[in-house]
């Protein structure tokens, strides 16, 4: 009869423990984005999706995952910029950085910063290229960082300033201003004039 209540114990603690797990999955899922990155040349009339990027919103490391990359066509040698970052249609905003057409050549590595806030949400993209010296499986890849919102510096402030029973500031006691050798030197020097 013990057996058999425990098993039963163990069932319905197990149930329990599935239930609570169900809500913590579905916050994660529910929890991910995906962001479009736009590549627009200064030539072009409107922005083309560049890379789809899926986004996890942790507080403490998010991570990005690339889904789908698509390098625009612009010949490297030309001397054109190309703006990347995020485009709403709707409102037709625009929020990025400008890089050089050079970036998208081949045999480079990039690197997509993308900037989140509180809810995980991007709201800054840049771009940035760099050769990795040697053969190297990361050429033609996108890295993607994502940076989380970060608290700001606080100012250190000093003591509060005590007044006295007038309401002014106490002076402080004037101290002995003797230089190095008036206080070390004249001591063992007896013929040195004291002052």
């Amino acid at each position: 009869m013990r057996f058999v209540t425990l098993a039963v114990d163990r069932l319905i603690i197990s149930f329990i423990a599935l239930l609570f797990s169900i809500p913590v999955v579905v916050a994660a899922e529910a929890a991910a984005s995906t962001v479009t990155v736009y590549a627009w040349p200064l030539a072009a009339p409107s922005p083309t999706s560049f890379a789809t990027i899926a986004l996890s919103a942790s507080q403490t490391k998010p991570i990005a995952e690339v889904n789908s990359l698509r390098l625009p066509s612009i010949p490297p040698s030309t001397d054109e910029i190309v703006r990347i970052g995020l485009y709403d249609p709707s409102t037709k905003q625009w929020r990025g950085t400008a890089t050089a057409a050079s970036s998208f050549a081949p045999g480079l590595a990039r690197k997509l910063t993308l900037h989140v806030d509180e809810d995980g949400n991007a709201y800054h993209a840049m771009l940035s290229a760099f050769e990795i010296p040697g053969k190297s499986k990361k050429k033609d890849e996108l890295q993607v960082e994502v940076i989380p919102p970060r608290p700001g510096a606080h100012p250190i402030l000093n003591k509060p300033v005590v007044l006295n029973a007038d309401g002014k500031v106490p002076q402080a006691e004037e101290k002995d201003q003797k230089t190095f050798l008036q206080k070390y030197v004249q001591p063992t020097c007896p013929t040195c004039p004291k002052r």
